[in-house]
């Protein structure tokens, strides 16, 4: 018998992982949705017509724009670059943002 953990880097995850797990509770990113939570979103809400597709809810957007402005990214496309690489910022899958950008 082996004494080390068996290693399989292209094993899926059984279950997926905690994003609060990964970076702690006290994160700025859980910080930022705490706040968002207790705006009234309802004017951005109400402000789209039923025409289009499919829109990622305003409280995520604000989420991600607050949180990337507060580590002094302002551009769309180093936020989408980073949605790629932090963690914080792939609270959900927004990597159609910029297929949307660029037609």
């Amino acid at each position: 018998m082996s004494r080390f953990k068996v290693y399989s880097p292209e094993q899926a995850y059984l279950l997926p992982p905690s994003v609060r797990d990964e970076l702690g509770s006290g994160h700025l990113c859980f910080f930022m949705r705490e706040v968002i939570e207790q705006l009234d979103m309802s004017v951005f809400a109400n402000s789209y017509s039923a025409e289009g597709g499919e829109l990622y809810a305003p409280e995520l957007m604000l989420a991600v724009w607050l949180y990337a402005y507060s580590l002094g990214i302002t551009s769309a496309r180093v936020v989408e670059r980073r949605m790629v690489e932090d963690r914080a910022l792939l609270r959900r899958k927004v990597r159609e943002w910029q297929k949307e950008a660029d037609r």
